[in-house]
């Protein structure tokens, strides 16, 4: 009857949720609110992430150096520590040594989750309006996404046993520990990767972007939705590693991060679609990873397509995507409402995944130009800093590799401009 129970488990994970009732509904919601922070640390104190020079000894370099010990590492990153110096005059010293090539504070990374959480037990297809939005039924007709295409959600981890989710979870990577252990403490990574992933057409639960694309958990935030630097460079270079076509990074900090940027660039050398939220305290400031060239900066909007009242805008914006009040997958077989851009990023994800599911060919970057000029325009016209492109649509960029041929066999006179752009994308595909 489209009703589901959803139980609440008020555990220490879940500090700062109040229970409040609505009596003319008789609905229980739950509101989740940011914990307030006096003066919260933006870096883990003592802590700096490097990256060596190539060929240099790092053993070697350590024993010359034995007040800094090694407190995680990859093949590419180290986190490094000292127990004397601040942050600032650590990074500081690090960053003349000659052999590195690069020396920064272990910045702290969030999740870009708006505030509210509501539960609902109602979630089939009437109240998915963010599919309908960006008109999802259409674009299935071409495109349900294939098994071959992975997207990787780096995110607090996964419920590996939701039923909306757990026939298309693939072994995943703990950033934290280095395990396979990705269950989801927190529920933020379970909520995005039903936007982008869920299982469809079962009769159970929500609607997924994609049908068939298998989700790729990579733990990179913690039970309180927090991360550091280490852990999400480390989480992208995994999951490039490990076969990700797409990466969704519902997460970011407003601090610049070489270390950071070269993770971007090595998943971007590798033909990854990377996508990013934008942020959700309504400023022009710039979020990374989102404000990269090489990544999809990802605004919110609301039903009425809108700006959402907490998305960030600026230069920097790519396209926008639904993202308030978004019903998705959360611990426990539980579905709720949650809004903010972290929302809206894995609906483009989930449109990535498809695009590569019907066109393998396309580079990552030519992805992203169709997700672009694809999308619907809003606001002012032409690209704008608070939408971007547009409004992503997913009738329309996944009809423009259906109809090129179409294009092509019309009269020049009688081809619209949204026909005679696709037959120029497609005519100087891969010319750079």
């Amino acid at each position: 009857d489209g009703h589901v129970e959803v139980e609440w488990n008020q555990s220490s994970t879940q500090k700062s949720v109040v229970k409040e009732r609505v009596p003319e509904l008789n609905w229980e919601i739950l509101v989740h609110s940011r914990e307030k922070k006096e003066k919260a640390d933006h870096f883990k104190k003592g802590q700096a992430v490097v990256r060596f020079k190539e060929h240099v000894q790092v053993n070697e370099w350590l024993k010359r150096n034995p007040d800094i010990k090694v407190l995680k590492s990859n093949d590419l990153y180290y986190v490094l520590a000292h127990d004397h110096l601040s942050t600032e005059d650590f990074v500081s010293k690090l960053s003349r040594e000659r052999v590195i090539l690069h020396a920064e504070p272990n910045y702290q990374f969030i999740k870009q989750q708006e505030g509210e959480t509501t539960p609902n037990d109602e979630f089939f297809q009437p109240y998915q309006w963010n599919l309908k939005q960006i008109d999802s039924e259409i674009g299935w007709n071409i495109s349900e996404g294939a098994e071959h295409v992975i997207i990787a959600i780096l995110d607090t981890g996964i419920d590996l046993e939701h039923e909306d989710l757990a026939d298309k979870v693939i072994a995943g990577y703990n950033a934290f520990d280095g395990s396979t252990n990705v269950q989801d403490e927190h529920g933020h990574g379970t909520h995005v990767a039903g936007i982008a992933c869920a299982v469809t057409n079962n009769i159970t639960g929500i609607a997924g972007v994609s049908w068939y694309n298998p989700i790729l958990p990579v733990k990179v935030l913690n039970e309180e939705g927090s991360g550091s630097l280490f852990e999400v460079a480390d989480g992208i270079k995994w999951a490039t590693d490990n076969g990700a076509k797409v990466i969704n990074l519902s997460l970011g900090d407003a601090q610049a991060s070489e270390i950071l940027y070269d993770a971007i660039r090595y998943a971007y050398e590798r033909d990854v679609v990377l996508i990013a939220a934008a942020g959700n305290d309504n400023v022009a400031e710039p979020m990374y990873p989102a404000a990269y060239p090489e990544v999809l900066a990802v605004a919110a909007v609301d039903q009425e397509r809108k700006k959402a009242s907490f998305s960030n805008y600026g230069p920097h914006i790519d396209v926008t995507a639904p993202g308030a009040h978004i019903p998705s997958t959360f611990p426990g077989n539980n579905y709720v409402y949650m809004s903010g851009t972290s929302m809206a990023a894995p609906h483009v994800a989930g449109l990535a995944g498809l695009i590569r599911a019907f066109n393998p060919e396309l580079t990552n970057q030519e992805v992203m130009d169709l997700i672009k000029h694809t999308a619907v325009d809003l606001g002012p016209q032409g690209v704008d800093e608070y939408f971007g492109y547009g409004l992503i649509n997913l009738a329309k960029a996944l009809q423009a590799m259906q109809i090129s041929d179409y294009a092509t066999a019309m009269d020049e006179d009688n081809r619209s401009p949204f026909l005679k752009w696709i037959l120029s994308w497609f005519e100087n595909k891969g010319r750079k």
